[in-house]
C-alpha cells in the first residue's frame, strides 16, 4: 500500500509539475505574442511616416514645379504683351520705334500695373 501511496504521490507531483510548465510555456507565448504584436505595430507606424513623408516630398515638388511653369508663364506673356504692344504702336504711328525705349516704357508700365506676378 506504501508503494502504491507513493507512486499516486508522484504521479500527482509529477502532473502538477507538467501543469506549470504548461502553464509557464503559455505565459512565454503570450509574451512572445506580445511582443510580436508591438514590433509590428511600431513597423505599422514607421511605414506610415515613412509614406507621409514621400507624399509631402512629391507634394512640395509639385508644388515648385507649378511655381515654376507659372513664373514662366508669366515672364513670356510679358515679353510678349511688351512686343505686342511696339508692334502695334508701330502700325498705329506708321514708323519704326526704338524697341528699347519702348520696351523699358513697357517694363515700368507692368511693374506699376495691376498685372503684377504674385
Amino acid at each position: 500500500l506504501s508503494a502504491a501511496e507513493r507512486g499516486r504521490e508522484q504521479a500527482q507531483a509529477a502532473d502538477r509539475e507538467a501543469q506549470q510548465q504548461i502553464e509557464t510555456a503559455r505565459r512565454d507565448g503570450q509574451a512572445i505574442v506580445a511582443q510580436a504584436q508591438t514590433v509590428a505595430q511600431r513597423l505599422q507606424e514607421e511605414g506610415r511616416q515613412q509614406a507621409q513623408q514621400q507624399a509631402d516630398a512629391l507634394l512640395e515638388r509639385a508644388r515648385n514645379e507649378i511655381q515654376l511653369e507659372r513664373d514662366n508663364a508669366i515672364a513670356e506673356l510679358r515679353k510678349e504683351f511688351a512686343g505686342l504692344t511696339i508692334d502695334a504702336a508701330e502700325k498705329v504711328i506708321g514708323q519704326s520705334l526704338d524697341r528699347a525705349a519702348h520696351q523699358r516704357l513697357i517694363e515700368q508700365a507692368l511693374s506699376e500695373s495691376t498685372f503684377r506676378e504674385n
